[in-house]
């Protein structure tokens, strides 16, 4: 058995993890009612684009949320939530109601927690209210994940990890560079030739919310999907 490192196009990255980038349309806005909201209840909102407009965290009026940027990292599918607090005129208030812009990849709950599916990465704007106040503020995802069904042993994960370039008898042949597929389609399956019997592979997908790491074996004609 050899080893041999993949190094494949980082644009199929939110399809194989994500379905999608967050910032397209379609996605489903949460909202969640805090103290006294009036004729309020929980309930998931209809579909469509972003909920707020397109400014930064930390955006107020009349309300600031605190902290006004956060990160939440999701590691093999476990993360810590993220409570958020509700300032006004220097004191703590308790808006009537807490929403989110992209349910999907995180959601807030009443008292402001905010936590992550757990599923995919992205960026996340909070939004809670208060008889016609409002502040905004900003979560990142962080998604990583680390595949191994085939068991790969740890030493052989870290001399794939440690090669410094790619195998020089390995031809990527699909997808092609910098291919992009609609969002919600099945990912596409990963092909390369030149692979031997028993080879060992290391497929390493990062983006700006995703760090993927696949290990595998895959006898030729080489395929993973």
């Amino acid at each position: 058995m050899r080893s041999a490192v993949a190094w494949v196009s980082l644009l199929i990255i939110a399809l194989a993890v994500a379905g999608g980038a967050a910032s397209c349309g379609g996605d489903s806005s949460n909202s969640s009612s805090g103290q006294g909201a009036a004729a309020a209840g929980t309930g998931v909102g209809g579909e469509g684009g972003d909920l707020f407009n397109n400014t930064g965290g930390g955006v107020t009026n009349g309300l600031t949320l605190e902290p006004p940027e956060a990160t939440i990292i999701v590691d093999n599918g476990t993360s810590t939530p993220v409570q958020f607090t509700a300032i006004q005129n220097g004191q703590e208030v308790f808006p009537s109601s807490w929403s989110v812009d992209f349910g999907t990849i995180a959601d807030v709950n009443a008292e402001g927690l905010v936590t992550a599916t757990n599923t995919k990465g992205g960026e996340v704007k909070v939004r809670a209210e208060l008889n016609g106040a409002f502040g905004e503020a900003k979560v990142y995802v962080i998604y990583k994940k680390t595949v191994n069904d085939d068991a790969i042993p740890l030493d052989v994960q870290d001399k794939l990890k440690m090669a410094s370039g790619a195998d020089a008898d390995t031809t990527w042949t699909y997808p092609y560079d910098a291919t992009v597929w609609p969002r919600g389609l099945k990912g596409p399956e990963l092909m390369w030739n030149g692979g031997g019997q028993g080879d060992a592979y290391y497929a390493h997908f990062t983006g700006q919310y995703v760090d993927l790491e696949i290990f595998t074996y895959a006898d030729p004609p080489s395929r993973y999907q």
